[in-house]
């Protein structure tokens, strides 16, 4: 492997996420319950948002925070948005919390474990999140369930109130409905994810409300090996899509992402690949340089190694195409298997529209970004992910894309 030497004063124009007068905290409680909060251990009998809060709150104390009787739970009933509450104000985000101007200067927030969510509360509304919610209040990954952790929150994507969805005002767990986030998730998922029955056991997103530094570090892991998921898709016959370069199968896939990756100005173009199975090939025995670590083209790391990438030690979603377009919750074309491996079902070797192939969810962090796999029919338009394996850490180009 051959790597680039580059002066150690260089290294200062990618500070770590954990900065100086950092944001606000946020987490994902380690506990859960279900949608009647009084029946919390940690809501003291509470009812309602109160006893949410009580919970938000007994956690951050737990884990030693700063300022951990100022936590409110990310959760709305028909008298309080979670939008209000996060700015530290009570009531409807349609009358402006209770204020002559709609305030917008929430967060924004990091996680536990230092990493930055979103760089303010409108990019994390609209799904512009950097890492999702996954982690406790002690900075811990979610334990691996085989499903995305439910968060309860009664809120839609505007951080309003989702009618009808919020337990009867968090006071029953029978005979009704909440409006569920996904932890692992981005995009609109991580908040306005679903629905389910207000028996279902569920987590809570807490948060330190208010403004905190705006101005804190963003993401600086430019220069970085890049990954990026297709800015829109097609067929899983790779040899109907126009940048196909006369190839079919996978070499018409690798064909895309290179000439994707040439058009967004990337380094070595000639050097990605899709991240796509066939039935002679595992997708990820396609890496030569298995040792270094993938980032978004938000400078947002993805992997830390191809070993990581593999086992789903993601650090966040691929969910940012070439041109670092934020994409919602979209299909990508892979044959990648629940276990890693080559799905059964691949299109034919990528080049039968009328079979079917296998998918993965472009919205997902962790484990489950590898156990979200369908298999779906071949004719359908779907996006790839695109790697580079190139064999140099660092290059010329810090800058985040425009």
């Amino acid at each position: 492997m051959s790597m680039r030497w580059i002066p150690a004063a260089l290294f200062l124009l990618a500070p770590p996420l954990a900065a100086q007068n950092a944001p606000h905290r946020a987490f994902v409680t380690s506990v859960q319950g279900n949608g009647n909060l009084a029946s919390w251990a940690d809501s003291g009998g509470r009812a309602g948002l109160a006893g949410a809060d009580a919970v938000c709150r007994a956690r951050a104390r737990a884990a030693n925070l700063v300022n951990a009787d100022a936590f409110v739970a990310w959760l709305s009933d028909t008298s309080d948005d979670a939008y209000c509450r996060a700015h530290g104000l009570r009531g409807k985000r349609s009358a402006n919390c209770g204020l002559t101007q709609l305030p917008t200067d929430a967060g924004p927030w990091q996680r536990t474990d230092d990493r930055l969510i979103a760089a303010s509360l409108a990019d994390q509304l609209a799904g512009r999140l950097f890492h999702p919610i996954n982690r406790d209040e002690f900075g811990r990954p979610l334990p691996f369930t085989g499903y995305v952790q439910t968060i309860a929150d009664g809120t839609d994507a505007a951080g309003a109130n989702a009618a009808g969805a919020d337990c009867n005002g968090w006071s029953t767990s029978a005979g009704a409905a909440m409006s569920v986030g996904g932890a692992d998730s981005t995009s609109g998922g991580w908040s306005a994810g679903g629905g389910v029955g207000c028996n279902i056991t569920a987590r809570l997103y807490c948060l330190e409300p208010g403004s905190g530094n705006a101005a804190a570090a963003r993401p600086r892991e430019f220069g970085k090996r890049e990954a990026f998921v297709t800015d829109g898709g097609g067929p899983g016959n790779f040899a109907e899509w126009p940048e196909m370069q006369g190839q079919s199968g996978i070499a018409a896939a690798d064909a895309i992402c290179r000439l994707r990756a040439a058009s967004a100005g990337l380094h070595r173009p000639d050097r990605f690949k899709a991240l796509l199975s066939d039935g002679a090939t595992p997708a990820f025995a396609r890496v030569t340089e298995p040792g270094l670590p993938w980032v978004r083209r938000d400078g947002v790391r993805l992997a830390d190694d191809l070993a990581a990438l593999q086992a789903g030690a993601t650090w966040t979603p691929l969910n940012v195409t070439e041109a670092g377009r934020y994409t919602t919750n979209i299909g990508v074309w892979t044959g990648i298997g629940a276990d890693g491996g080559a799905a059964a079902e691949q299109c034919s070797g990528w080049s039968d529209a009328a079979a079917r192939g296998g998918t993965l969810t472009a919205n997902i962090a962790g484990p489950l970004w590898l156990r979200t796999s369908y298999a779906y029919a071949c004719s359908t338009r779907y996006a790839l992910y695109c790697l580079s394996d190139a064999d140099t850490l660092f290059h010329a180009g810090f800058e985040a894309p425009r």
